[in-house]
C-alpha cells in the first residue's frame, strides 16, 4: 500500500518514519532501503535514527534513480543471467555518447549540407577552417555541445518523455506540437527557424544514439512493475517496506512507479512543507492582483499567505500533481508540536504556515529580539567579518547554545570557497574569536591541492614553464613529499634556480618554439645545469663550452638537486609525447598509474581516495558500446574532463559537530537553531533563468513536474525562514566593496522587508546597515568589534594623538665623542663593523631604519621572473658593469660572462656585452690619463682600520703613499659620491704619514652622456681631520637605528642647489623610490609644520656632513 504522511517539521517526520520502521521491523539487523533527495538528509536521517533507537544498523540511503536502477539491474540479472544489462540513461553516460559520435562524424557531417547535424556543427566550427583532424579547440567545443545535449535529454526523459517517442514515431516534426503557441506567434522567423533546427537536431541524435537503450530501459521499467504487481521480485530487491523521505523532484514517472509498488509493498512517503493546508487554491499573490474580485471568487482563488504565494511554488506544484493522480485525499498530515513564540520569526512562521495574513506580528518587538535581522554589508568578506561577531553574541546569551546549532547557507559555497576559508578557518582562530567551522558539500582543501599536484606537471610541461608557475606548483605539499623535500628546502632551491638565470622555457628546443636565437640561458635545463655543475665541479670555469657552474653550491645540496633532476626528466618525457594522442581509457589509465606512483605518499588521506575513486568512476562511465569506439583525444583534455568531472562531484554535506557551511541546497529544511544566509546578490539569486536557446522546454507549455531551479532557489530560501528554530539572519551586499555604489537587495529579501513594512515591523529593527571597515566600532550599544579589530582601533587611535616633535627631535646629535658606539665596540671585540653595510646604510637611511626595527615594505620587483630580459633595466646594468670591473678582459672571462644569465636575450647579449666592455675600457683610459699613470698598481686587501676606537672591516689600498684609482659601476649622482667621498675618509684615516707623502684618489663614474664618465679627484687629507669627518658620519650611522635620518644623498643634494624652495617638497620630490616608500611609510600621518621644522631643525648637520662633499664635486663636475 502506498502512504504519504507530511508535516511542516523535519523532525516530526523523521520520528515518525522511526516509528514505522520500528512497528514493522522488530529486528535491527533488518535490511531497509530508505530514499532521500541528497547525502545531507541521508546523514542526519541517520543521526536521528540512532538518536532514537541507539542503532542506525543496515539502513541503506540511496538516491531515487539509484534505487530504481539497482533494482531493476538485480531482477535482469536475476532472470536473464546472461545478458548485457544496457547501460543507463544517465547524464555522464549519454554526454560520451553523444561525444564519441560527434568526434568519429564530425568531418563527414560538415561536408553534408543536408545533414541534421550540419547546422549545429558548421556554427561550432565556424572560423577554425577545415583540417585532417580535429584541433583541440574542436574537440573541446563538441565536448560541450555533448555536455548541453545530454542535460537536455536528461529532462526530456523526466519531464517530456513522451517528446522523446515522438522523436522515434514521427519522421517529420513540428515545432508547434512541442512549443506553445503564445511563445511561437512571438518570436521572429530567424528564432522559429532556429528552433525548428535544433528540434531536428535533436530528434536526430536520440534515434541515432539512444533509441534502442530507451527501449530495452521502458522494457526494464514495465517487467519491474509486473513483476512487483505480481509479487515476484526477489527479497534483496525489493523489502517488504521501502521508505521514501522528503522528496523534491516529484515527477510523473517516480509516481507511476510508487503506485505500482504499492500494491504489492508497503511503500512509505514522507513529504515535508510549510504549510498543511490546502494548496490547490493558492495563487502568486502578485498574479492574483490583476485580477478582479469578482474573477477571484469565481474560481475561488486565493494567495494565502503573501510570501508563501511568493516562494512556495514548488510545494504548490507538488501537490497539484498529486492531485492530478488522485493522492493529495491520501495525505496523513502530521501535527507538531504546538508553540507559542514570542519573538518575530516565530510569529512569521506560524502565519506562514497557516497560510493566515492576519496581522499576528508584533510592531513593537524587542529590542533584544534578534530572531529576525537583515544586514546589508560592503560585500562578501565584510559579510563574513560581521557575522563572526554576531555569532560570538547570539552563542555568550544563552549557555544552551552550542557551535553545531548553528549553519551557514550560500548560494554558491564553491565560488567563495577561499574568503569562507580565510574568515572562517578550520581550526577557528581568526580575530580573537574561537568558531571552528566545516565547510562542506564541495571538495576539500586536500583534494584540490593534490589534483593541482597529480595534473599540474601535465599543464606545466604544455605551458610556457615560467619561474612563477613552476614555483607554484613546486611549492604544493603533496610535491614537496613527492621530491621528499621540506617546503622550506623547495623554496631555498628554487630561490637558487631564479638566482642561477631560471625564467622561463625548459630547454632549448622548447624555446625554440617561441624564439628564433639558441639563447637558453634563461631555461630551466640550463639553470639546474649551472646548479649541478656548481655542485659536482665548482672550480671549473666553464663546463663545455657552455655553463658557468654556480659555485655557491655546497656539500649537503645532493638531495635537493637530485629531486630536481627527477623532475626535469618527468618534464622532457611528458614533453617528448606532449603531441601524441591517447584513448580516453588509456588516458584514465595513466593518469591512475601517475597517481599510485608518484604521491604513493598519500595513500591513506582521504583526498588520494577521494581522486583514485573518482578516476575509477570515470573509467565505469565509458563502458558503452559507442563510447569504447572513441578515437584517440589529446591527454590535456582527459585532463579537463576529469577536473571539471572532479569539481562537479557529489559530496556529503552532513552536520559536522561544529559551525557547518554548506550550499543553499544541500541542508534544505533541516531544522538548525541558528540559519544564516548570506552571499545572495541582486541579479544572481534567484538564479536567473537562461536564454540558452537549446532547450524547448524553455518554450513548451508548462506541465505538472516541471522543474524550475529558480522555483528552488526561492523554496529553499522560504525553508531557511521556517526552519530556524531560534533565529535566521540574512547577509547581503548593499555597498559594492569596489566601486562604492549602492546595491538593491536581492528580490527575496526586498519582498522579505516589503512584507514586514506593509505589518507595521520597524525597519530600523530588522534592516541593520554595516560600516565598511571591521575595526570600526558598531554603532549600536553591546556590539563591540571582535578583539583583532579592537586592537587595530586603539592603535589608530594611539597614533593620531602622537607627538610628532617628540621622535623628530634632533638637538641630541652630539659629534664630539662617540661614547655609545666605542661602549657597543668593547662589548664585542671580537666583530669589525662592515663598512661596505655602514656606506649602503648611509646611502638609504630610512630603509635602513626600518630594517633595524624589523619593518618590513614591500619591495619594488624590478624585473619579471616570468620573462627572459630583452634589455637591462638600471639594475641589471649596474650588476653587469660591476662584474666587467671586478674582471679581466681575456676570451676565457668573456665567454664566462656571455654564459651567464645577466645580459639580455638573444643577439642584444653580444651587443650589450661589447658595448659595455668599450665604455669601460674608455672609463680605464680616462682615470688613468687624470692620474697620470698607466696602470693601476695599488693593490686592494681587507683590513681592520680604527676611527675612535672603533674597528672598522675594509677593503683598502696596501700603499697609502700612492695613487688610489677605482673604476665604480655607479653613476655620477650622489648617493655614489657618498660612497667615493667615505671610502676615501676611511682610507686617509687608517695611514699616520706625512700629508705630503699620502696618496689621491681618481675615482671613475659611469655617465650615460660620456662613453668616459666623469673622474673625481679626491685629495689627501690629514688622519685627525679625516678621522673627525668620518666619526660625524659614523655617530649618524649609529643614531639611524633608533631614531630615523631624513637626508639621503639625493635629498641633501636638492636642498644644496634649490635653497629658495620649501624644504619638505624638496626633499620628497628627489628621494628615491624606495625611500620615498619608506617616507611615506613613517609619515604619511605626519603635518607639514612639524616636518619642516624637523628637517629645519636637522639640516644645519646634515649640511655640515655633505658641505665639503659637495663642494668638491660641485669643482670638478
Amino acid at each position: 500500500m502506498l502512504s504519504i504522511r507530511q508535516a511542516n517539521d523535519l523532525e516530526t517526520l523523521a520520528d515518525e518514519c522511526i516509528k514505522i520502521y520500528q512497528q514493522n521491523n522488530p529486528s535491527v539487523f533488518a535490511n531497509s532501503f530508505v530514499i532521500v533527495p541528497n547525502l545531507s538528509v541521508a546523514d542526519w536521517l541517520e543521526q536521528r535514527f540512532a538518536q532514537q533507537q541507539g542503532i542506525a544498523a543496515r539502513m541503506r540511503y540511496l538516491l531515487w534513480r539509484e534505487y530504481a536502477h539497482q533494482a531493476q539491474e538485480a531482477l535482469f540479472r536475476a532472470q536473464y543471467p546472461t545478458k548485457t544489462l544496457p547501460p543507463p540513461l544517465s547524464n555522464a553516460m549519454m554526454r560520451w555518447q553523444l561525444f564519441a559520435y560527434l568526434l568519429n562524424e564530425a568531418q563527414n557531417i560538415v561536408q553534408d549540407e543536408q545533414h541534421a547535424l550540419h547546422p549545429a556543427l558548421q556554427a561550432l566550427f565556424n572560423g577554425l577552417g577545415r583540417q585532417a583532424a580535429l584541433s583541440d579547440t574542436q574537440i573541446q567545443r563538441l565536448w560541450a555541445y555533448a555536455e548541453e545535449t545530454a542535460k537536455i535529454f536528461n529532462d526530456y526523459l523526466a519531464m517530456r518523455p513522451q517528446w522523446l517517442d515522438d522523436f522515434v514515431q514521427h519522421s517529420s516534426l513540428d515545432l508547434a506540437d512541442f512549443a506553445d503557441a503564445e511563445a511561437i506567434a512571438a518570436m521572429p522567423e530567424w528564432l522559429r527557424a532556429h528552433y525548428q533546427q535544433v528540434l531536428q537536431a535533436q530528434a536526430f541524435l536520440w534515434k541515432k544514439c539512444f533509441v534502442d537503450t530507451a527501449k530495452q530501459h521502458a522494457e526494464l521499467t514495465q517487467a519491474f512493475i509486473a513483476a512487483a504487481q505480481e509479487q515476484r521480485l526477489p527479497a534483496h530487491i525489493l523489502t517488504e517496506q521501502l521508505f521514501i523521505f522528503m522528496p523534491r523532484d516529484v515527477d510523473q514517472s517516480m509516481l507511476d512507479f510508487l503506485q505500482a509498488l504499492g500494491r504489492s509493498r508497503d511503500v512509505y512517503v514522507f513529504l515535508y512543507g510549510v504549510s498543511n493546508q490546502r494548496l490547490s487554491d493558492i495563487v502568486d499573490s502578485h498574479w492574483l492582483r490583476h485580477l478582479s474580485v469578482q474573477q477571484q471568487e469565481e474560481q475561488h482563488l486565493s494567495s494565502g499567505h503573501d510570501l508563501f504565494s511568493r516562494f512556495g511554488k514548488q510545494e504548490r506544484q507538488r501537490f497539484k500533481l498529486l492531485e492530478a493522480n488522485q493522492l493529495a485525499e491520501q495525505i496523513d498530515y502530521l501535527q507538531s508540536p504546538e508553540s507559542q513564540s514570542a519573538h518575530l520569526l516565530g510569529q512569521l512562521q506560524d502565519d506562514i504556515r497557516r497560510l493566515d495574513d492576519a496581522i499576528s506580528l508584533n510592531p513593537n518587538p524587542s529590542p533584544e529580539d534578534d530572531s529576525l535581522k537583515i544586514h546589508g554589508c560592503h560585500g562578501l568578506l565584510r559579510q563574513l567579518e560581521v557575522l563572526r561577531g554576531e555569532i560570538v553574541r547570539w552563542l555568550n546569551a544563552d549557555s544552551s547554545r552550542r557551535l553545531d546549532d548553528i549553519v551557514i547557507l550560500l548560494p554558491d559555497v564553491a565560488a567563495h570557497q577561499d574568503a569562507l576559508r580565510a574568515v572562517f578557518p578550520q581550526q577557528g582562530s581568526y580575530d580573537g574569536y574561537t568558531l571552528p567551522t566545516r565547510l562542506t558539500g564541495i571538495n576539500t582543501a586536500a583534494v584540490e591541492n593534490l589534483w593541482q599536484a597529480l595534473s599540474g606537471i601535465y599543464t606545466l610541461a604544455d605551458s610556457d614553464f615560467s619561474f612563477p608557475a613552476v614555483k607554484q606548483w613546486l611549492l604544493l605539499p603533496d610535491n614537496c613529499a613527492a621530491y621528499e623535500l621540506s617546503h622550506e628546502d623547495m623554496l631555498y632551491w628554487l630561490d637558487k634556480l631564479a638566482q642561477a638565470g631560471f625564467r622561463r622555457g625548459f630547454d632549448e628546443a622548447h624555446l625554440q618554439e617561441t624564439l628564433s636565437d639558441k639563447d637558453y640561458r634563461f631555461s630551466f635545463c640550463y639553470a639546474l645545469d649551472r646548479l649541478v655543475t656548481g655542485y659536482a665541479m665548482p672550480t671549473v670555469p666553464l663546463y663545455a663550452g657552455q655553463v658557468a657552474p654556480d659555485s655557491t653550491i655546497n656539500n649537503q645540496a645532493f638531495a635537493a638537486l637530485n629531486a630536481l633532476c627527477r623532475f626535469a626528466e618527468e618534464i622532457h618525457a611528458i614533453r617528448a609525447g606532449k603531441d601524441e594522442r591517447i584513448n580516453p581509457c588509456d588516458g584514465l589509465k595513466k593518469l591512475e598509474e601517475h597517481l599510485h606512483k608518484r604521491y604513493a605518499h598519500a595513500f591513506d588521506n582521504s583526498a588520494y581516495q577521494a581522486i583514485d575513486k573518482h578516476i575509477q568512476h570515470m573509467k565505469s562511465q565509458l563502458i558503452s558500446e559507442a563510447a569504447r569506439t572513441l578515437p584517440d583525444l589529446p591527454f590535456k583534455f582527459i585532463l579537463r574532463t576529469v577536473a571539471e568531472s572532479l569539481s562537479g562531484m557529489q559530496i556529503s554535506a552532513e552536520p559536522s559537530g561544529v559551525i557547518t557551511i554548506a550550499q543553499l541546497n544541500a541542508l534544505q529544511a533541516l531544522p538548525y537553531r541558528l540559519i544564516v544566509f548570506l552571499g545572495a546578490e541582486n541579479g544572481a539569486f534567484p538564479t536567473p533563468v537562461q536564454d540558452r536557446r537549446y532547450n524547448l522546454l524553455d518554450i513548451a507549455s508548462p506541465q505538472l513536474g516541471d522543474r524550475s531551479r529558480r522555483n528552488e532557489d526561492l523554496a529553499a530560501f522560504l525553508h531557511c525562514l521556517c526552519a530556524a528554530k531560534d533565529a535566521c539572519w540574512l547577509f547581503y551586499t548593499a555597498v559594492d566593496p569596489i566601486d562604492g555604489e549602492a546595491r538593491i537587495p536581492p528580490a527575496p529579501i526586498q519582498e522579505l522587508l516589503n512584507y514586514l513594512s506593509e505589518n507595521q515591523v520597524p525597519q530600523a529593527h530588522i534592516h541593520i546597515a554595516h560600516s565598511a571597515d571591521p575595526f570600526h566600532p558598531e554603532q549600536e550599544k553591546g556590539k563591540a568589534a571582535a578583539p583583532l579589530w579592537q586592537e587595530l582601533q586603539h592603535i589608530l587611535l594611539q597614533e593620531k594623538s602622537l607627538d610628532a616633535h617628540s621622535w623628530l627631535d634632533f638637538t641630541h646629535y652630539d659629534f664630539s665623542c662617540l661614547p655609545s658606539i666605542a661602549a657597543e665596540n668593547k662589548i664585542n671585540t671580537r666583530h669589525s663593523l662592515d663598512f661596505q653595510r655602514i656606506v649602503k646604510a648611509l646611502q638609504k637611511p630610512l630603509n635602513h631604519y626600518l630594517r633595524e626595527q624589523n619593518i618590513r615594505l614591500p619591495s619594488v620587483q624590478h624585473q619579471d621572473l616570468g620573462r627572459e630580459p630583452l634589455f637591462l633595466d638600471s639594475l641589471e646594468q649596474w650588476q653587469l658593469r660591476h662584474r666587467l670591473i671586478h674582471s679581466e678582459d681575456s676570451p676565457e672571462n668573456r665567454d664566462i660572462i656571455a654564459a651567464l644569465p645577466i645580459l639580455p636575450i638573444g643577439r642584444m647579449a653580444r651587443a650589450e656585452h661589447r658595448q659595455t666592455q668599450a665604455q669601460i675600457a674608455q672609463r680605464k683610459a680616462a682615470l688613468f690619463t687624470a692620474a697620470a699613470a698607466t696602470t693601476a698598481d695599488n693593490p686592494v686587501r681587507t683590513q681592520e682600520c680604527s676611527c675612535a676606537d672603533i674597528s672598522i672591516a675594509a677593503a683598502l689600498p696596501v700603499h697609502a703613499d700612492q695613487a688610489w684609482l677605482r673604476l665604480l659601476a655607479g653613476k655620477s649622482k650622489a648617493k655614489y659620491w657618498l660612497e667615493a667621498w667615505l671610502w676615501h675618509l676611511l682610507w686617509q684615516s687608517s695611514h699616520d704619514i706625512p700629508l705630503t707623502q699620502k696618496g689621491v684618489c681618481y675615482v671613475n663614474f659611469s655617465d650615460d652622456k660620456k662613453d668616459e664618465g666623469m673622474t673625481l679627484r679626491l685629495e689627501a687629507m690629514p688622519q685627525a681631520q679625516a678621522q673627525e669627518i668620518l666619526a660625524q658620519w659614523l655617530k649618524v650611522y649609529h643614531s639611524m637605528s633608533v631614531q630615523p635620518w631624513l637626508w639621503s644623498p639625493e635629498s641633501a643634494e636638492a636642498v644644496v642647489n634649490k635653497p629658495d624652495k620649501p624644504i619638505v617638497q624638496t626633499v620628497q620630490k628627489y628621494l628615491n623610490y624606495e625611500e620615498k616608500n619608506a617616507w611615506e611609510f613613517l609619515f604619511h600621518d605626519t603635518d607639514t609644520a612639524s616636518l619642516t621644522e624637523a628637517l629645519n631643525q636637522s639640516w644645519s648637520i646634515a649640511k655640515t656632513l655633505y658641505q665639503s662633499l659637495f663642494e668638491i664635486v660641485k669643482k670638478q663636475i
